[in-house]
């Protein structure tokens, strides 16, 4: 009952005007008495990080027990008028309101369980009515509670054992942000908050000492430490960093001998500002030297997981983490992103009918059914996440699809054990469901965590954890996706008709209208590279490749004939770029390495096609169908290309807001990769330029390679081209051959072969 100790006021118009405009429309048409399913979720997890926990439960638990539309309700909601200056709503639909009691079932995962993109956390089944009246709710609260805790969980696995006070409250977002972070906080794995009111209310441990204005309400800094040791001797961390922090140190160690004198325990210092690496590695020193080896070294100074992760990396003497400001604020990410979507609805006694959100972005286009999700795990841990139908039976071994990658799938053995995560909480609108303590809340997401492999869990670059559609249920959204879209264009080609009708019964001819129609039409063919070119003259090849290197440029499966961005017989460079890698003692690659929600997606648009160009600021941005997305089979090399004599794959494109065709640098002009200095930390001189495709990476590669100060040579049999318009390649050879590139064929190339070096392996970026 902590939210209704801290509001006294009723809660129940804590939504969007919308969603009692909506309700209303739902009540005058009689429609309310439909059953709906909605599902809260979020479509990317947070800090660009493996996971997210999920929290806000107990908080909604508490809300819903207590949801009443009372007096002052509706008399506020009788005052709100519409553009006629007449009431919004009138008095009948606001007596409904004030009679309504909820009877809706809700499933939820409990606070601390460890969720992802595209998984329910909550599941609201029952009178549209009443399950639109609850979305706003739900997402405040699930939203901020579900970031706050995941931040302090990456914080708790960068600081590792070591205790995390939370020190946010004056720099939260107002008092609720203030108590709703510390108690998500503290579940997300800190230790205790500086928070009293949190503490009263959720109890969770407290901690704090004195401040600065401590020190300077004092003389000098030693009698400000003495006199708080006087008046608290059994709460003394002193505050070392107000004038300078090594004679603090000294200082907090003379009033620390005063208190081991009186038969008191000194706690500790902190530190609050400057190189807290070195400063800490010193004052471990003095302390020790002093008899005190078990004062801890608290530190704080606007930390976050990447900081303290740096500063264990430098061997900080730090035993005790203070972090506030970019916990609490959700510092690099102020917002999850919840959404909440009618998946399922029916009326009377009707079967359900399934909907699905269309949107031009993929990551946009919701789940139908019925959702539960399903944890399997085998001897080693957690090994995937299935989205299922409820509705539906399911078979023994089942088939997970990535929602935003029908190409990744993953088989689920038979023999993996398994729980459901969505718990019943409120049945018909009784509670079913025993909220736990924070305590054991707290305790469940370390328990959790342990379950993971530690490279979904990593801070930087983790692997992504397999969460996928059971096959069922992607099939199903597929065949709604496609029924939608077929009933869109058929309204679309029946106003055509009828626009091209006015338009010849207004004198238009209709060879006018077609030739119109037949412009604006895309060009979709996409022909053979044909790379030969008269006007080549033989170039100057260097003497031996000791100084040279290949660069093969995103030879992938999504550009191969039948990828996602196909490029024809791009399969016919594999065996010539084979052979030319025996050539030579350094070869690298690019790898495409998109998100899925990169810019240069057409579906990511509204209202733009595969063609189209896009305004980026300091380019045009060309759209392309999805491919090359991170970890997916588009990603992946050609078949049978031999990648074991590849020395280092540069991964570019991985900027969800930035293309890169080039393997040097972006089109918005900034450092791609790491490609130029690997090159000429390698002594290289020379570079041959082979891949896909001609007339995009291939010679934006060749071309910076020029500007960079390489000899740049593109071997022309061992490259292929997109030309959808017939000139593109034609013009793309000449743009190169202007800019200062020679061109040569596998032919030419008769150097001996080159033995791999032994212990080499391949770096990846």
């Amino acid at each position: 009952m902590a939210l209704y100790r801290l509001y006294r006021e009723s809660l129940s118009l804590l939504t969007d005007l919308y969603q009692l405009t909506m309700a209303y429309a739902h009540w005058k048409t009689g429609s309310h008495t439909k059953d709906a399913v909605f599902h809260l979720s979020f479509r990317k997890n947070p800090f660009n990080g493996g996971y997210a926990v999920g929290c806000g439960l107990s908080t909604m638990v508490d809300f819903i027990e207590n949801f009443r539309f009372d007096q002052s309700d509706t008399d506020y909601l009788s005052t709100l008028k519409g553009h006629d200056d007449k009431p919004l709503f009138e008095e009948k639909f606001l007596s409904y309101l004030s009679n309504l009691r909820l009877n809706v079932d809700i499933h939820a995962v409990p606070d601390g369980t460890i969720v992802f993109a595209h998984e329910p956390l909550v599941r609201v089944s029952g009178p549209i009515i009443q399950c639109q009246l609850l979305e706003t709710a739900l997402l405040t609260m699930f939203n901020f509670q579900t970031l706050i805790a995941t931040k302090a969980a990456r914080i708790r696995e960068a600081a590792g054992e070591k205790s995390i006070l939370e020190f946010g409250l004056r720099r939260a977002q107002g008092v609720d942000g203030g108590l709703t972070a510390s108690l998500s906080a503290h579940i997300g794995g800190c230790d205790a908050t500086s928070n009293v009111l949190a503490g009263k209310l959720f109890g969770i441990p407290v901690s704090g000492t004195h401040a600065h204005s401590w020190v300077m309400s004092f003389e000098d800094e030693l009698e400000s430490f003495k006199a708080y040791a006087k008046a608290m001797p059994n709460n003394c961390v002193f505050l070392v960093d107000t004038y300078d922090t090594i004679d603090g140190v000294l200082n907090a160690i003379e009033a620390a001998r005063w208190l081991k004198s009186t038969g008191h325990k000194f706690l500790g210092i902190r530190l609050d500002s400057g190189d807290l690496a070195y400063l800490s590695i010193e004052a471990r020193k003095m302390l020790d030297e002093a008899g005190f080896e078990d004062a801890a070294i608290v530190a704080s100074n606007d930390l976050d997981e990447h900081i303290i992760n740096s500063l264990n990396a430098q061997n900080a003497k730090i035993s005790v983490w203070g972090v506030g400001t970019k916990l609490v604020t959700a510092f690099d990410q102020p917002a999850l992103g919840g959404v909440y979507k009618l998946s399922a609805i029916k009326d009377g006694g009707e079967a359900w009918k399934y909907k699905v959100k269309l949107s031009e972005q993929a990551i946009k286009i919701s789940n139908p059914g019925i959702q539960q999700v399903r944890r399997f795990m085998d001897e080693d841990g957690y090994v995937g996440d299935m989205i299922f139908n409820v509705e539906d039976k399911l078979p023994s071994e089942c088939t997970i699809v990535d929602p935003l990658d029908m190409t990744r799938r993953k088989r689920i053995a038979a023999e993996c054990k398994f729980h459901d995560l969505l718990v019943p909480v409120f049945l018909n609108g009784r509670k079913v469901y025993d909220v736990p303590s924070v305590q054991s809340t707290r305790s469940f997401v370390r328990e959790q965590l342990q379950n993971f492999h530690p490279t979904y869990k990593r801070i930087m670059n983790p692997h992504q954890y397999p969460v996928g559609l059971e096959i069922g249920l992607h099939e199903l959204k597929t065949d709604l996706i496609l029924h939608e879209r077929e009933n869109l264009q058929t309204r679309r080609d029946a106003s055509v008709r009828t626009a091209k009708t006015k338009k010849q019964n207004s004198g238009v001819g209709a060879e006018k209208v077609s030739n119109s129609r037949k412009q604006n039409s895309p060009v979709s063919e996409i022909s053979p590279l044909s790379l030969k070119s008269e006007s080549v003259s033989p170039p100057s090849l260097p003497g031996s490749l000791e100084k040279s290197a290949l660069i093969i440029v995103d030879a992938q499966k999504g550009f191969g004939s039948s990828g996602e961005l196909p490029v024809a017989r791009a399969e016919e460079i594999v065996p010539v770029v084979n052979k030319l890698m025996e050539q030579f003692p350094l070869v690298v690659a690019t790898q495409d390495w998109h998100p899925a929600d990169h810019i240069s997606f057409a579906i990511n648009h509204a209202d733009k096609k595969i063609g189209d160009t896009l305004n980026a600021g300091s380019y045009e941005q060309p759209l392309f169908p999805m491919h090359c997305i991170e970890n997916t089979k588009g990603a992946q090399f050609l078949d049978n290309l031999h990648t074991e004599r590849i020395t280092r794959v540069f991964k570019k494109g991985t900027d969800p807001d930035t293309d890169c065709f080039s393997g040097f640098f972006d089109c918005a002009g900034g450092k791609a990769t790491e490609m130029d200095v690997f090159l000429k930390d390698s002594g290289i001189e020379h570079v041959f330029v082979a891949g896909l495709a001609t007339n995009y990476c291939v010679k934006e590669t060749a071309l910076d390679g020029i500007k960079l100060g390489f000899k740049v040579i593109l071997i022309e049999d061992a490259c292929r081209g997109i030309d959808k318009v017939g000139c593109r390649v034609k013009t793309a050879i000449e743009e190169m051959k202007n800019g200062g590139v020679a061109f040569v064929t596998s032919e030419q190339m008769n150097y001996p072969t080159v033995k791999v070096q032994s212990g080499r392996k391949k770096g990846k970026r």
